[in-house]
C-alpha cells in the first residue's frame, strides 16, 4: 500500500499583507512550510509528497525541502489560481498505483493528526470510501478530474 501526501502550498495570503506566498510567512523565524514538510517527512505512515509551490516559487520550495532534508518529496508543482487547481495539478505527478493521498495545507504547519489520517485512509478499503480509485478520508481529497 502506498500513502502520498500532496502539500497545498500556493495560497497567495492576500489578507496577512506579506511581501511573499502565505507558506513563506515566517513562523519561529523559519517559513510554515518547513514545518509541514518536515512533520509529514517524519511521518511512517507517508510514503511520498508531491508540493504545489505558488507561481515563481518553485525552486524556494525545493530549496527549502533540501534545507530540512524532506527526503520523501518526489516533486514540486506550479500550483493554481485556487486550491482545487494546485491540488489537481499535484495529484497528476502522484502514481496511479497510489493507494492513498492525503492533502494538507502548509498554511496549517501544526498537523499532529496525519497519522490518524493516513491510519483512517489505510482502512478504508471498501469502495463506499473510495474516490476515483483511490481511498479517502476525513482530511484528505481528491481534486475531482478535470
Amino acid at each position: 500500500m502506498s500513502v502520498w501526501a500532496i502539500l497545498a502550498a500556493a495560497g497567495r495570503g492576500d489578507r496577512l499583507g506579506l511581501d511573499r506566498p502565505k507558506a513563506f510567512a515566517p513562523l519561529n523565524d523559519r517559513p510554515l512550510i518547513a514545518e509541514s514538510l518536515e512533520r509529514l517527512e517524519s511521518s511512517e505512515w507517508i510514503d511520498r509528497i508531491v508540493v504545489a509551490a505558488p507561481r515563481e516559487w518553485e525552486e524556494p520550495c525545493i530549496l527549502v525541502a533540501e534545507e530540512v532534508a524532506a527526503g520523501k518529496v518526489a516533486e514540486t508543482v506550479t500550483g493554481g489560481e485556487s486550491r482545487g487547481e494546485s491540488v489537481r495539478a499535484a495529484l497528476a505527478q502522484v502514481p496511479e498505483e497510489a493507494t492513498v493521498v492525503l492533502v494538507h495545507d502548509a498554511a496549517r504547519p501544526l498537523v499532529t493528526g496525519a497519522p490518524r489520517i493516513a491510519a483512517r485512509a489505510r482502512a478504508a478499503s471498501a469502495p463506499r470510501a473510495r474516490a476515483g480509485g483511490r481511498a479517502c478520508a476525513r482530511g484528505a481529497a481528491r481534486a475531482p478530474a478535470a
